[in-house]
């Protein structure tokens, strides 16, 4: 007899239902994590975009700034062959100057752009040859060879240089905005993907979730308001999605502006100005011929306008830097009283006019300090020139220097004017602001002064005040960092490279 076989069972997994809901639950978890995941990657390559094209920006900005040094020295290098006169070469030595520290800093930023080496060698070899041409003007102006410099410039070899500038310049601004355009597109693009994901996510979700709860009720209720706070966050994801595309352009455009503003701002208005101030001054010192008194007097009118026109251009300038954050500042072991009272001899024949003594006190211990005497002295100015402004003739302008605690001094500029009154005061350092109509009338100003001084005095951490009188007068005041720390280091480091002049 045949023995029976059995037959083999198959054997079968046997899941609960609260075990296949647990791992359906794990399963949903895992797939939604990595779906939103990847969507934040996405995100992430999108800000990365952002911040490329901000870098772009920049360096735009210091392609920009190139030229404008450069048109800078060449208008110093005109305005001191025309005149003869050193101050023209403040222009000329800063140009230099600037050129050759934004030529380096772009340099650092041609993994941006591809084309921006061949372009800078370019533009780095024609400048040596225009600031050899100028140079050799200048040489020959200051030995009195004015018949040489002049013949070196109708040469054109300075021209030829400048105008292969501007063209790589203008070649570079070209290559560099289509691929900020090809960049803006694909950032757009990939915006568009992490958009989708995130919706293929949540459609995912959703139907993961209708799977794994679709027998139990209260999944229902838990799967309605899933769906709707994943709309809402897709819905709020396109929102803000749309909105940085509209900012990021709202951003190119205005960077693109306020380049070319500068660019012309600087070239277009400060080079005929200087030329109307060195034509005039020729004229008033009889270099063409002799005139007469009425002539002169017409001519100081026209000396004074541009003086104040081109006093007026750079303090746009200055406050434009310092809104942008690119006010730059070179701090040194500075000599209060003595910065003070050459501040004070700018304004001697302005004061002598209107019969104003200005007495400076300062206070010894706050005598010294480790800032930036430049600004210092422009802060000062606007002060001083503000207190002149509107100070009756016999009137007394005081300027004080008083040290506080350890890191800080303040610089007072009192006067015995015509006070401001309370409504004035909390609008005084607001950009374009004057006085009421009638003060406005008799006082010039475009309200730019104590702007830019405010400004000036807070991007070093400072603050500016002031109290006033109507009819009594007004105390200006700026609090600003003596760096004694700094200042006691370098005067350690440089024993004899600083010494209090006696008083």
């Amino acid at each position: 007899m045949e023995a029976k076989v059995a037959p083999r069972r198959k054997t079968r997994l046997s899941l609960t239902l609260p075990q296949k809901i647990q791992i359906g639950f794990f399963f949903g978890i895992a797939l939604y994590i990595g779906v939103w995941s990847f969507a934040a990657w996405s995100l992430v390559r999108w800000g990365r975009d952002i911040d490329w094209v901000m870098r772009a920006n920049q360096s735009l900005t210091q392609v920009e700034r190139v030229l404008s040094s450069v048109e800078n020295a060449e208008t110093g290098q005109r305005g001191y062959l025309l005149t003869g006169k050193p101050g023209y070469l403040t222009d000329y030595q800063l140009g230099v100057r600037d050129t050759k520290r934004f030529l380096t800093e772009l340099r650092s930023a041609q993994d941006i752009f591809p084309s921006l080496h061949t372009h800078l060698d370019l533009i780095e070899e024609q400048v040596r040859i225009k600031f050899s041409e100028m140079a050799e003007t200048i040489e020959a102006r200051r030995a009195g060879d004015f018949e040489g410099a002049r013949k070196k410039v109708l040469a054109g070899k300075g021209k030829a240089a400048m105008d292969k500038i501007r063209t790589a310049i203008n070649e570079t601004r070209r290559d560099s905005y289509e691929l900020l355009e090809n960049r803006s597109e694909q950032q757009r693009r990939r915006a568009g993907e992490a958009q989708w994901r995130l919706l293929c996510g949540a459609i995912l979700s959703l139907i993961l979730a209708r799977l794994a709860w679709s027998r139990l009720y209260q999944a229902v209720q838990s799967r309605e308001v899933t769906q709707t706070a994943l709309e809402k966050s897709a819905a709020e994801l396109r929102e803000k999605t749309a909105l940085l595309e509209s900012q990021n352009a709202e951003i190119l455009r205005a960077t693109q502006l306020k380049s070319e503003f500068l660019a012309n701002m600087s070239h277009e208005l400060r080079t005929p100005l200087n030329s109307i101030t060195g034509f005039s001054e020729v004229l008033i010192d009889g270099i063409p011929g002799p005139v007469n008194d009425a002539q002169r007097e017409y001519l100081g009118e026209i000396l004074d306008g541009s003086h104040h026109l081109l006093h007026l251009i750079n303090d746009v300038l200055d406050l434009a830097k310092v809104e942008s954050g690119k006010m730059t500042f070179r701090p040194e072991v500075v000599d209060l009283e003595q910065a003070i009272r050459g501040t004070v001899q700018m304004l001697d024949l302005m004061a002598q006019q209107k019969q104003i003594q200005i007495r400076p006190e300062i206070d010894p211990e706050g005598r010294h300090a480790f800032l930036d005497e430049a600004r210092f002295k422009q802060v000062l100015f606007n002060f001083l020139s503000n207190a002149l402004k509107f100070t009756p003739p016999k009137g007394r302008i005081t300027v004080r220097v008083l040290a506080e605690a350890e890191r800080w001094f303040r610089l007072e500029v009192q006067d015995t004017g015509i006070g401001i009154s309370p409504e004035d005061q909390q609008h005084l350092f607001q950009e374009f602001h004057q006085l009421d109509a009638g003060v406005a009338k008799q006082f010039q100003g475009a309200g730019l002064g104590l702007a830019l001084t405010k400004r000036i005095v807070e991007a070093q951490g400072g603050r500016v005040g002031l109290e006033s009188e109507v009819g009594v007068g007004s105390t200006f005041f700026a609090l600003l960092p003596r760096g004694k720390t700094e200042m006691a280091n370098h005067l350690a480091s440089t024993p004899k490279a600083y010494q209090t002049s006696p008083r």
